[in-house]
């Protein structure tokens, strides 16, 4: 039994403690919540940049179907070299895919690469 309210606070605390499990389940959370907010204004942001509804929904497409293909192969990568490590790696393209967002209308890239870059992203670390 416990005998006042700071051993109740100690024992909710005992039980979130910096394991390695914690430590990927936090990464995820926070990973898949920033890649939500940001997954939502995508769309928008091309449609303001000029790009037709058809352009946007062939991106979508492109990264579905990229995905689609690359799970295979992170599959195998992943029982190579483990999911924390396809985790990690998983932010290169994911970077890769906002740089090229960030920077397409100085450079006029293609929609199709910017899909291409977010799929493989999303076969890595799922």
């Amino acid at each position: 039994m416990l005998r006042n309210d700071n051993q109740l606070i100690q024992h909710q605390l005992f039980r979130i403690k910096h394991t390695e499990i914690n430590e990927i389940f936090l990464v995820m959370g926070m990973r898949s919540f920033v890649c939500a907010l940001i997954g939502i204004f995508i769309p928008i942001y091309l449609l303001t940049l000029g790009y037709s509804l058809r352009q946007v929904l062939f991106t979508q497409f492109i990264l579905s179907l990229t995905e689609l293909m690359f799970e295979y192969i992170s599959s195998s990568f992943i029982s190579k070299i483990g999911p924390k490590h396809a985790m990690g790696l998983s932010m290169i393209p994911t970077v890769a895919q906002f740089w090229l967002l960030s920077t397409i209308n100085v450079y006029h890239w293609p929609l199709w690469v910017i899909g291409a870059c977010g799929g493989v992203a999303l076969a890595l670390y799922w």
